[in-house]
């Protein structure tokens, strides 16, 4: 209704402005180039009065937007996390995790140490991936997580960060270029070491702007299997 009733009142002003021109020429009180003129005058302001109507719009988006924000922000937080710090080490310890699809994993993880697991189903990685990248919060699973010989609720988010970082298997790509999913922050220098290791190689070089390659909003320009070697490259 706002739309239409903007483009009515531009048209209406349009036609009053050439209905009036063409009857003062018409009856000789201005010339056929004032004419012109007047009419072109009404042309040349409609595209800004168009736009200017749809400022409302995007008012309303931003507004929408923000309370949404808004609203994340000033949610109470699922848990609270751990303050405690790990001068050194990190040997990874589960014990007993019972979560989704999981039954009484456990299993150590020395630091430094390269391990695969194996999951046949990908709902038991999923949710092994949940309870490691702390997106289960640890009341809703049993068992135990230790860092370094910590519980991981005990430990605070920046240190299991130093020493534990999930990839998660659908990681966000966002609109922009490959350097800036691959470092957001614009600060590393590791960035040609993170392409090669998560092969990422062949995607740079299949495009002439190599890393400033354009990527659209969630990564839709790219296949899965490349987007999943684009957050891994992030995460590196």
């Amino acid at each position: 209704m706002y739309a239409g009733t903007a483009l009515a009142l531009n048209a209406v002003l349009a036609t009053a402005v050439t209905l009036t021109a063409g009857w003062l020429a018409f009856d000789g009180r201005i010339t056929v180039g004032e004419l012109v003129m007047a009419v072109g005058l009404a042309q040349f302001i409609m595209e800004p009065l168009k736009l200017f109507s749809e400022m409302p719009k995007y008012v309303m988006v931003a507004r929408a937007s923000a309370e949404r924000m808004a609203l994340v922000l000033a949610a109470p937080e699922v848990t609270a996390p751990g303050r405690e710090h790990l001068a050194e080490g990190g040997d990874l310890t589960l014990d007993g995790v019972r979560y989704g699809s999981l039954r009484d994993l456990g299993f150590h993880v020395s630091a430094g140490e390269f391990v695969a697991i194996v999951a046949y189903r990908p709902r038991v990685a999923a949710d092994l991936v949940a309870v490691l990248a702390m997106d289960a919060p640890p009341g809703s699973y049993a068992g135990t997580v230790r860092i370094g010989g910590r519980r991981l609720e005990d430990l605070s988010i920046g240190t299991v960060r130093e020493r534990m970082l999930v990839n998660p298997y659908d990681g966000e790509i966002f609109s922009g270029t490959l350097r800036t999913n691959i470092d957001p922050a614009g600060g590393s220098r590791m960035i040609p070491e993170a392409v090669e290791a998560s092969m990422l190689t062949d995607v740079v070089a299949l495009h002439r702007e190599g890393l400033d390659h354009g990527v659209r909003d969630r990564g839709a320009n790219f296949s899965g299997g490349q987007r999943q070697r684009l957050s891994l490259a992030r995460a590196l």
